[in-house]
């Protein structure tokens, strides 16, 4: 049996409904994982009868609570994270709430780890429940970064993993306050980038996540890749290619360029334009099989190749190629 180390759970806390605050606390303060800190961040200032809450719940676990001026909820786990003294952390939104064992499950799966993640169900008003889990393995974290890149269900989600809080230390990892949206899979891409490591899954279900179609979630998909991309900038100094470019609005491409992708596969775009252009110059002029076939098509895949190295600021660039 694996030696038991104490756990931080980070709550950040903003403008949540009272009886999901007080339901998402009870299932931490029930778990029956014996060495864990509640650190409860108030991201503004919280009402009397969710400090009620708090303080009727104190006798039960170590529970600490801070209130800190408002400034969003990734300022508010990175005060969490400060002041955290587990070797291991798990944060968890104040409308969802923890299934029971959770922490006891995430832990015993921890051993030569850096990182456990488990299971999740997903709950949706006037909607049926969903459960998603992940088959028991044990793998390296460059392959569940790939996991990660694929956006599968729970992987670049935050509150259902157990993180080993002296890697987030040691390279002083905090959440990035400039992100609205997917700043839990830009951490955790650059924890997983920071160092070298195993990462367990388990099958089991530990977080019970309420999903609200009002809620940021619902832009998720918008600025996940770009966010990641962000953070492999960060620590990787080779340079990056975008397969696939041909699906991107030009603004995405336009600022995937700006974060360390350096090349940008447009073959399909320039193709479909030459044989539009051909297309149409057959059409209107019944030619065949004549040089003037290909007039409009390579006027129309030129037009293509220049908006493309506007859009990738590559024009007036070719001395460095040189």
């Amino acid at each position: 049996m694996i030696e038991m180390k104490k756990i931080s759970v980070i709550m950040p806390v903003y403008k949540v409904d009272v009886n999901a605050f007080r339901t998402c606390l009870k299932s931490i303060v029930s778990q029956d994982y014996p060495f864990i800190e509640i650190l409860i961040v108030f991201d503004g200032t919280p009402s009397k009868e969710l400090v009620d809450i708090v303080i009727a719940e104190k006798h039960k676990k170590t529970i600490k609570y801070y209130i800190k001026k408002h400034s969003g909820v990734s300022e508010a786990r990175n005060y969490g994270i400060d002041r955290m003294t587990g070797e291991w952390c798990l944060f968890v939104d104040a409308d969802d709430s923890l299934k029971p064992h959770a922490l006891c499950s995430l832990y015993s799966n921890s051993s030569n780890s850096i990182l456990v993640v488990g299971g999740f169900e997903k709950k949706e008003k006037k909607r049926r429940t969903t459960i998603y889990t992940f088959d028991e393995n044990i793998i390296s974290s460059n392959i569940y970064i790939d996991i990660v890149l694929s956006s599968r269900p729970g992987a670049g989600t935050l509150w259902n993993k157990l993180f080993c809080s002296s890697i987030i230390h040691a390279n002083k990892l905090r959440f990035n306050s400039d992100l609205a949206i997917s700043e839990d899979a830009e951490f955790i891409m650059r924890f997983l980038l920071s160092t070298q490591g195993c990462v367990s899954l388990t099958k089991n279900v530990v977080y019970e996540y309420h999903y609200s179609s009002g809620s940021s979630a619902t832009r998720f998909h918008e600025d996940y890749y770009l966010n990641i991309l962000k953070a492999i900038e960060k620590v990787n100094t080779c340079p990056l290619v975008l397969h696939g470019g041909s699906a991107n609005r030009d603004e995405e491409i336009a600022e995937a360029c700006r974060h360390g992708i350096c090349k940008v596969n447009i073959a399909s775009d320039v193709r479909k334009a030459f044989f539009q252009g051909t297309k149409e110059m057959l059409i209107e002029t019944d030619a065949f099989w004549t040089p003037d076939v290909f007039v409009s098509g390579k006027r129309e895949a030129k037009r293509v190749i220049t908006h493309k190295m506007q859009l990738f600021g590559c024009i007036g660039q070719a001395d460095k190629y040189r």
